[in-house]
This record gives structure tokens, C-alpha cells and sequence, in this order.
């Protein structure tokens, strides 16, 4: 994988032209990290604060340009998987819904019905598909 910023799937918005990961969200309102020196840069952020994820603020739903849902189907190892990241020293974190025996045999977390779950060297995974779905 080569591009990280653009190889993770997930939630994410565009604000003011500049596309941030969707952190968490509410009714009416999305989260985004922004550092007490970014703050600036969200004039319309009707909440801020820190949490667990970091610093953040809260964009309402109506400032926001364009929600949307991002896929990345990859392979590792011959076998299809799908980036959700974040980037972590260097790793990634995969998610796998196929075979339990070769979910095992790869050392993956996981069952049958949520899938298996590994974090891998960045530099192993090739990246086949990306999509994005906009929702409103």
C-alpha cells in the first residue's frame, strides 16, 4: 500500500474543500479531529473537545459538503481482505470473511459472523479497489 491517507476505509466528510475521517457522530452533528490550533479552521464547529480518539470538534450536518462511506478491497497473503484501518507504526488493520481455517492459519482475531481481524505491515498489503458511496 502506498497512499495511506487515501487506502483507509471508513466514514469520512468534506468540509470548506479539505476531506477529514469521521470520528464519531450524532443527531445533526459529525466529529472530526482538530488540535486547539486547528480549531480556527472550523468557524461553524458548535462543540469542542478531548476524548479518547484526541482533540476534536463537532461540524453540524448543514456545513458539511459531502458525507460518504469509503471501501478498500486489498489482498495479503493471496487472500481478499478489506482495509479499515487506521495506520499504526507502520500496520494497518484488516478485516477477512471468508474461511475460518485460513482466518486461524493467518493468525486472526475473530468468528464466522463478525469476520476475522488482523493488524499487518503496511508494505504487505496490495490494494485492488477503492470505492466511496455517499450518504446523506
Amino acid at each position: 500500500m502506498t497512499d495511506a491517507d487515501t487506502a483507509l476505509g471508513g466514514y469520512y466528510l468534506v468540509y470548506r474543500g479539505t476531506t477529514h475521517p469521521v470520528l464519531f457522530s450524532g443527531e445533526g452533528w459529525l466529529a472530526v479531529a482538530a488540535t486547539e490550533d486547528q480549531r480556527e479552521q472550523f468557524p461553524d464547529a458548535v462543540e469542542h473537545g478531548v476524548n479518547s480518539r484526541g482533540s476534536w470538534v463537532k461540524l453540524p450536518v448543514d456545513a458539511v459538503e459531502r458525507r460518504f462511506r469509503r471501501t478498500v478491497e486489498a489482498t495479503w497473503r493471496d487472500e481478499p481482505v478489506t482495509v479499515v484501518g487506521p495506520v499504526l507504526d507502520g500496520t494497518v488493520l484488516l478485516h477477512y470473511r471468508r474461511s475460518p481455517e485460513r482466518a486461524a492459519e493467518l493468525g486472526m482475531a475473530g468468528d464466522r459472523q463478525s469476520g476475522w481481524q488482523l493488524r499487518v505491515p503496511l508494505d504487505e498489503v496490495d490494494v485492488v479497489n477503492v470505492s466511496d458511496r455517499d450518504f446523506s
